[in-house]
């Protein structure tokens, strides 16, 4: 049986498509004709973006019509069926992908900076978010089903929660999320829950702010094992600002600690954590709000989170290309005249002043 080797030299994402000269997605085989053993089978390896466009390839890269039927002499059943197989799944999956990028893009874009993404290191890639930049490139099909599969995921967990003897609120009485908004209506954030009680016998004050998340078998591992503080701090600061913003709603959510909830995809393992309130790192994630506001409002650039685009916080930002494609300074860096956030009202709410 003729075997199929994955192309190990470039990284599949990295090659294109033989055929269509889109990023190839791990679909790389010898060509059939070439015999076993032979030097030419191994130059002959190309890269496809799906069966489909292998087919493609295979039947007319010779320019004949009749090219295909040749080709499949070559192929086994076993490997026709699964091409077959590979065809039906790649042109199902392309009408599901183009159904929900039609749908994403028929979204609002948000007006306002989000305060769950207050814990990204780069400033300016907030900045590029804040003033609706188009991105390099729009979400692609399978992003946007992992997006919706942790939709699915946080509500099991309400579901888990609520048999399990837990007060949890996720709606208003209106039937809105929970939420809050500071200056302005510039920066929002909404919360997946609020505790307002539970089971007796743990050790939890209520009320507490309940976040859920989902997450792929080696992000959950290194949440459990070096908690969310140190793992994901882009999560540590949402729940620290969360807690905060949410006093003046809910008095006495930032003084019990919030109820952090990581479910592994791939095992349904649950991680929990309790997260003590840090009036610290709330306040600087409201301070980083302030400054990414004022630059937006002064026209001003903030810097880069590195210097140079190889860096892994550049790598996969999604205004990579943008952000380097202009470069005026040679250490990496644009240069600003930044207001400082004291010129600004101060978005501070009432608890940080308190708690100083």
């Amino acid at each position: 049986m003729m075997s199929k080797k994955p192309i190990r030299s470039t990284p599949n994402h990295l090659k294109q498509c033989q055929v269509c000269h889109q990023p190839a997605m791990g679909h790389g085989w010898f060509d059939p004709k070439t015999s076993r053993g032979s030097i030419a089978r191994t130059r002959s390896e190309v890269a496809f973006c799906g069966a489909q466009c292998q087919w493609v390839f295979l039947g007319h890269k010779d320019g004949s019509g009749d090219e295909l039927a040749k080709t499949l002499e070559f192929i086994t059943p076993q490997e026709k069926y699964t091409m077959e197989t590979h065809l039906v799944s790649d042109q199902i999956t392309h009408h599901i992908d183009k159904a929900l990028q039609s749908e994403n893009q028929q979204e609002t874009p948000r007006t306002y900076l989000g305060g769950s993404r207050l814990g990204v290191a780069c400033e300016r890639a907030l900045q590029y978010e804040y003033l609706k930049t188009p991105a390099d490139k729009p979400f692609s099909g399978r992003i946007l089903r992992i997006f919706a599969a942790g939709h699915m995921f946080e509500a099991l967990a309400i579901d888990w929660l609520r048999m399990a003897g837990f007060d949890l609120h996720t709606q208003t009485s209106t039937g809105g999320q929970y939420g809050f908004s500071a200056a302005d209506g510039r920066i929002k954030g909404h919360v997946d829950g609020i505790l307002a009680s539970g089971p007796s016998d743990l050790n939890m004050t209520y009320p507490a702010l309940w976040e859920c998340k989902s997450a792929k078998n080696s992000v959950w591992n290194d949440l459990a094992k070096r908690g969310l503080t140190i793992a994901n701090p882009i999560y540590a600061a949402q729940v620290a600002l969360y807690q905060a913003y949410m006093e003046e709603h809910i008095p006495g959510i930032s003084q019990n600690p919030a109820l952090f909830m990581a479910i592994n995809k791939d095992t349904a393992q649950l991680y929990c954590e309790l997260i003590p309130f840090n009036g610290e790192l709330a306040q600087r994630s409201s301070d980083k709000g302030v400054r990414i506001l004022a630059a937006c409002d002064a026209n001003d650039w903030l810097p880069r989170i590195a210097r140079d685009p190889s860096h892994f916080g550049c790598k996969f930002c999604s205004w990579r290309s943008r952000c380097w494609k202009n470069e005026s300074t040679n250490d990496g860096h644009s240069k600003t005249n930044i207001i400082s956030p004291s010129d600004l009202q101060p978005l501070s709410p009432t608890w940080l002043e308190e708690s100083a």
